[in-house]
């Protein structure tokens, strides 16, 4: 009978309902890995192979910026190198003229003739010698070598003279002479025990008391030669630098130049790179290689050999080349797509095993939990029902009730997982409630931003200040919160009034805060300045160019209405053109003078133009909002729709002229969401 118990058992585990309750567990624990493990291998493995070309992609990029640097301090070398040629020539050419004068001298004094004082000063300069046996020349304005210590130059038209490369020498000089005193031009010579030309740096002095060119050169070839020794510095350090970085297991990084010689590489440095060729295509590797230069970004891919298989072109490479043009360099990455790939092989792996670790557990679970499972999974189903009726909030009852579910094992582990569910669905909802909370804040000081702006324009009883003359009326309507569009309307003086309409080169809040600080310079510069519109632009344009880091800059229309005569004086940076609307003769765009923004150069310049507005004219000034304004169908609403808008309806005032603007703008929209910023402003003359 007890040998007939384990038979028992088994039969009661392998009883219909329990297969009924297994088998579909089992298949779709097996069906769920399955799928996991085949939608996964592929997004894994791209996210690995983009990864690896990334890593590739920033070393070769650290690398460049790395010569660039190398490269800038060899023009700085060369520069410095020059200028303390050109200043020693300089100091030298300036004794033999101390001399000449001297001789000069003798002869302004009648103590010789001028022909012997020439005579002498030539014979002079011809004797001197400095540093390696270097020399003077002096040549008159006809090109004739009058002293040289070359005795077959001296005496001789050099005018027709060139150099090795074909630069005329003495024409050279003498177009230069005739413009300065003084000057330096760079001829190429072959030295006397050299085989090709080299740089010889000439400093020449025009003597204008008997129109000599005076002057002396050195060869400036050790230069070259230092820049070619701080060349091959780089080299090694590049070299070093390359054996030490490795991307992956053989991935590596080379150097080779215009004429396709290999600089560096692992195995191939200094062969000569034409005669590889593609395994598949053909075509010349290294052509395919300077090719992709053109696209850093984009990494060329072909089949080459490993180390380890050496004539097995079956291995995908991925290269990124970039092409430094001051040296003739193209720096490439090599990295082998199944070495990217192989961390990702080792994580799918892993993630076999940890998948398969838990189907196995889950199906061995399976078996426990058909015993005794159905009453604890009831009480759980009743917990779980009463969360919607708490919240989501966590009670002690709830807490108790679930660690009373101490068997079987699994059900209990599940009660403790949905114990901390809860925990930290309530620490979610909480976390939601603050981030919500937080939303709620910043849409609120955003809010009181926008109540801020708009208390900053101006009121009406400003313009009311100018009696009857004058009809105004103005708007702002930011397409988010906050906005860069900005107007603003004051008196400098009893009978002018300034208007100032202006866009912000941005949206949102920075444009905003640069916009509160260009409308209070704009004032402050009215006040202080001449009473000019291009006076205030030039004042604010200084201030907002100071401490400019974020390049931000607004177009503006300014302009000064004297109302007692009706002209009015503006000018403008950068903004689109006003409308004149006349009382009866329909309307027209304003012709403004050209001027920068306001905020881009120091130095910008604006100018003053003049408009007579009779009486029952209104000029509408207004931001690019308006004739930018989109559709559901993409179409701007455009100038020439405003302009045929006041051709047929003329405005009975400045408040009915922004009306009109507007409500035409929102039926053009259909509803499409505002996509700038929109100021108008209108002021209408009236006498």
């Amino acid at each position: 009978m007890l040998r007939d118990a384990p038979f028992r058992a088994l039969i009661r585990l392998l009883s219909p309902i329990r297969i009924i309750i297994i088998l579909p567990v089992v298949i779709a624990l097996i069906a769920m890995t399955v799928a996991i493990m085949i939608f996964t291998q592929k997004e894994v493995n791209q996210a690995m192979l983009r990864a690896g070309d990334e890593e590739a992609r920033n070393i070769l990029k650290v690398v460049k910026l790395n010569i660039e640097n190398q490269q800038q301090d060899l023009v700085f070398f060369q520069r410095y190198a020059e200028q303390k040629y050109e200043q020693q020539l300089k100091n030298l050419v300036s004794v033999v003229v101390s001399q000449v004068d001297y001789f000069h001298s003798l002869a302004a004094q009648g103590l010789i003739t001028e022909d012997q004082a020439k005579k002498a000063a030539l014979e002079s300069v011809q004797r001197l010698r400095y540093g390696n046996n270097d020399y003077f020349f002096i040549y008159n304005l006809q090109g004739v070598a009058i002293s040289h210590a070359d005795p077959r130059i001296r005496g001789r038209d050099m005018s027709a003279f060139k150099d090795e490369k074909g630069r005329p020498v003495v024409q050279t000089m003498r177009e230069i002479a005739a413009t300065k005193k003084e000057g330096v031009c760079t001829m190429w010579w072959t030295k006397l025990a050299g085989t090709k030309p080299v740089p010889k740096l000439l400093y020449f002095y025009l003597y204008p008391r008997w129109d000599w060119m005076i002057g002396t050169g050195v060869y400036i070839d050790d230069i070259d030669q230092d820049i070619a020794r701080k060349r091959g510095e780089i080299m090694t350090v590049l070299k070093k630098t390359f054996a030490e970085v490795k991307v992956f297991e053989t991935g590596y990084f080379s150097v080779f130049d215009g004429s396709k010689k290999i600089l560096i590489h692992p195995f191939l440095a200094g062969q000569d790179g034409a005669g590889m060729k593609d395994p598949v295509t053909g075509r010349s590797l290294i052509d395919d290689l300077m090719a992709a230069a053109n696209n850093p970004e984009a990494p060329l891919q072909y089949l080459w050999d490993k180390p380890s298989a050496p004539g097995d072109y079956k291995y995908v490479k991925y290269s990124h080349v970039d092409y430094f043009p001051p040296f003739d360099w193209y720096i490439s990455s090599s990295v082998y797509e199944d070495e990217m790939e192989r961390p990702a092989q080792r994580i799918i792996k892993r993630q076999l095993l940890f998948v398969s670790v838990v189907v196995l557990l889950c199906m061995a679970g399976v078996f426990l939990l058909v015993n005794r499972v159905t009453e604890p999974l009831a009480r759980l189903t009743r917990h779980a029902d009463r969360m919607g009726e708490t919240d989501f909030t966590l009670s002690a009852e709830g807490v108790r009730e679930l660690k009373t579910i101490t068997f079987p094992s699994e059900v209990s582990l599940l009660s403790g997982t949905m114990l901390k569910m809860e925990q930290k669905l309530g620490e979610y909802l909480k976390t939601l409630a603050e981030t919500t909370a937080a939303r709620e804040r910043m849409a609120s000081e955003l809010r009181i931003a926008r109540d801020i702006q708009m208390s900053m324009l101006p009121r009406e009883d400003i313009w009311l200040a100018g009696g009857k003359r004058v009809d105004l009326a103005a708007t702002l309507e930011p397409a988010r919160e906050v906005g860069g569009d900005l107007y603003d309307y004051f008196f400098i003086d009893p009978e002018r009034l300034c208007i100032v309409v202006g866009d912000v080169s941005d949206k949102g809040v920075p444009a905003a805060l640069f916009m509160a600080r260009s409308k209070a310079l704009f004032r402050n510069a009215a006040l202080r300045e001449p009473a000019r519109p291009d006076a205030i632009l030039h004042a604010v344009n200084q201030e907002l160019c100071a401490g400019n880091e974020m390049r931000m800059f607004i177009t503006t229309f300014i302009g000064l209405l004297d109302l007692g005569s009706g002209e009015l004086t503006f000018s403008n940076a950068g903004h689109i053109p006003p409308l004149l609307v006349h009382e009866c003769e329909g309307a027209k765009y304003v012709d403004l003078p050209q001027g920068k923004p306001v905020g881009i150069h120091k130095r910008s310049a604006y100018s003053v133009d003049r408009l007579q507005m009779r009486r029952g004219d209104a000029l509408l000034v207004f931001t690019d909002g308006i004739p930018e304004a989109l559709n559901n169908r993409d179409e701007f609403f455009e100038d020439e729709r405003l302009l045929d808008l006041f051709h047929t309806h003329p405005p009975s005032s400045a408040a009915d002229a922004l009306d009109i603007v507007l409500r035409e703008v929102r039926i053009f929209s259909e509803g499409a969401p505002q996509a700038d910023d929109i100021a108008v402003l209108c002021i209408r003359y009236v006498g």
